[in-house]
């Protein structure tokens, strides 16, 4: 963006004019930062990423050394990053550029962990002596709150 100063006078009907013009260059910052978001295995999203500057930066998105956006297609002032059947935690970094300096922001993508089973478990111990040798008798049980299972046993012998 380019600020000018346009002055026009009038000297004996003569039209002169004086122009003045200074530009204003600005590094890139952030408008929209991109954001932290979690999301369930297999989920989709899109992180978008917004920067000002003058001129205009360049925004482009990497994971790790990983560059993301095609080298002959990097937009200027806005990149959506679009993330489908994401199953992994990762962070995500935008980074926007111009001729007067480069910024760069994260923003991590959390899948969310599943409970898949919830277990309450119950124990028993016996100690028998068993013609001078001493057996230990053990039962678990245990019950799945999840799917709601019955109570279920496993019962073992060790002998010493």
């Amino acid at each position: 963006m380019h600020h000018c100063l346009v002055v026009f006078t009038v000297v004996n009907d003569n039209s002169k004019c004086f122009c003045s013009c200074t530009v204003r260059r600005v590094p890139p910052h952030f408008s929209i930062p991109p954001e932290n978001v979690e999301v369930m295995p297999g989920g989709s999203v899109n992180l978008t990423c917004v920067a000002i500057g003058s001129p205009m930066p360049f925004v482009k998105w990497r994971l790790g050394a990983l560059e993301l956006t095609p080298e002959g297609n990097i937009p200027i002032g806005k990149n959506v990053l679009m993330l489908n059947d994401i199953r992994e935690s990762a962070t995500y970094t935008c980074v926007a550029a111009s001729d007067l300096g480069n910024i760069e922001s994260d923003a991590e993508v959390r899948v969310k962990g599943l409970l898949l089973h919830r277990v309450e478990i119950f124990s028993g111990l016996f100690v028998h002596l068993i013609g001078g040798v001493c057996v230990t008798y053990y039962k678990f049980f245990w019950k799945d709150y999840i799917s709601d299972e019955k109570i279920r046993r496993h019962t073992g012998w060790n002998h010493r």
